[in-house]
């Protein structure tokens, strides 16, 4: 996931999320943020995606109208693998 800066309108932070769907539900995280290196506890960006897909978007939570860029970023970043789903799998019928 993409977020920008809260501070800097140039400043974007990836973030990463690695989870199983048994045990430990999250398994491994990072982002790119000067706190994501850590190597204890997580930083804000992931601890708000995490936040968000486990219970904002099920409990119909709106912040907001200026905070809305972590929604707009985690449903960006679902498009953009949807579309990449896609193509792969058009690229797979092509060449099959």
């Amino acid at each position: 996931c993409t977020i920008q800066s809260r501070h800097s309108n140039a400043t974007k932070y990836k973030s990463w999320i690695q989870y199983s769907l048994s045990g430990d539900p999250i398994t491994a995280w990072y982002c790119t943020c000067p706190a994501g290196a850590l190597t204890i506890g997580a930083c804000a960006h992931i601890v708000s995606i995490v936040w968000y897909l486990s219970y904002a978007r099920h409990h119909h939570f709106e912040p907001f109208e200026g905070r809305r860029r972590i929604q707009q970023a985690i449903t960006e970043q679902a498009i953009e693998d949807e579309e990449g789903d896609k193509i792969d799998e058009a690229e797979k019928e092509y060449y099959d």
